[in-house]
């Protein structure tokens, strides 16, 4: 009998232990690491436009709402957002954080502010499932930058080049034309051309623009008055596909500079457009796609 009971007295102990771990695990703070950099973590909790990408319910402008869910926003200081949450006739001060974490991530906590209310278990688990959103959201960098980019290795290293100065942003068939010129020429010189057409538009001092066209070829080749060899070595870069006209590739370009500064990347070349479709035969702009490269180091 007292065995009986000492096993039933055990086994009521274990029980116990179980449901305490289970609630301490529950009301552990709503914590997430999320993959980019603490500004652009921080845009994405405190631009009302940027927090109505991910959050599920109605962002105005001082309160979050998602079905009975409240948080009204008080103060924004040094990387954190301070809400008053309404919780089941209860209101509890919480603070959103954004917090450095490892190597290229940001770590976000909502927490209970301190010297306040602890949060209960099961606020704790709705605030995770926010953050648990905006993890998702931030981890796909187009959602950040309106295209996805990554990191890769530059593959080729010869490339021969031209350069014409315009009075005016140069036009699909000028770059054409130079490309043309470049084919030709690497056609003479009976050199294998190995990717993409390449155009890098800049504007010089005088209000004209500048296109730079390059094909990368398998080897040196002679240089002359009209053509030049361009060397890249076989480094990192950052780059992502661009879909759509002109207006699409300078924003792309705009959003690749804010990528490098973000990770305090340098640069060792200038970025370009690899023109993955024939602009001349594809009419459509929509149907146009552009690999933007910008070596990095």
């Amino acid at each position: 009998m007292k065995l009986k009971c000492a096993v039933q007295l055990s086994s009521f102990f274990v029980v116990v232990i179980l449901l305490v771990q289970c609630a301490n695990k529950q009301s552990q703070p709503a914590t997430v690491a999320v993959a980019t950099v603490e500004a652009e973590a921080f845009k994405h909790i405190t631009e009302a436009a940027l927090v109505q990408k991910w959050w599920p319910g109605k962002v105005l402008a001082t309160l979050l709402t998602d079905n009975d869910f409240e948080a009204t926003i008080t103060t924004t200081f040094h990387g954190t957002r301070a809400f008053n949450v309404r919780w089941e006739d209860a209101t509890y001060n919480t603070l959103l954080m954004v917090l450095p974490g490892a190597k290229d991530s940001t770590i976000v906590k909502w927490i209970a502010a301190p010297n306040t209310t602890p949060l209960p278990a099961a606020l704790n688990a709705e605030l995770q499932v926010y953050l648990n959103r905006l993890q998702q959201f931030l981890s796909n960098s187009a959602n950040i930058y309106g295209y996805a980019i990554t990191e890769g290795r530059m593959k080729d290293t010869v490339f021969i080049a031209t350069k014409k100065a315009y009075p005016y942003y140069p036009t699909t068939n000028d770059y054409y034309t130079q490309i043309a010129s470049l084919r030709a020429y690497a056609q003479q010189q009976q050199v294998p051309v190995t990717d993409s057409p390449m155009v890098h538009v800049f504007k010089d001092g005088n209000g004209q623009f500048t296109a730079m066209t390059a094909l990368p070829i398998q080897y040196l080749i002679p240089e002359t008055n009209t053509f030049f060899i361009k060397r890249m070595i076989l480094g990192k870069n950052i780059n992502g596909v661009v879909r759509g006209g002109e207006a699409s590739v300078l924003d792309g370009l705009q959003q690749l500079e804010r990528y490098k500064s973000n990770y305090n990347y340098t640069s060792p070349a200038i970025p370009y457009q690899s023109l993955i479709v024939n602009r001349l035969a594809v009419k459509d702009t929509t149907q146009w796609k552009t690999k933007l490269i910008y070596p990095v180091m």
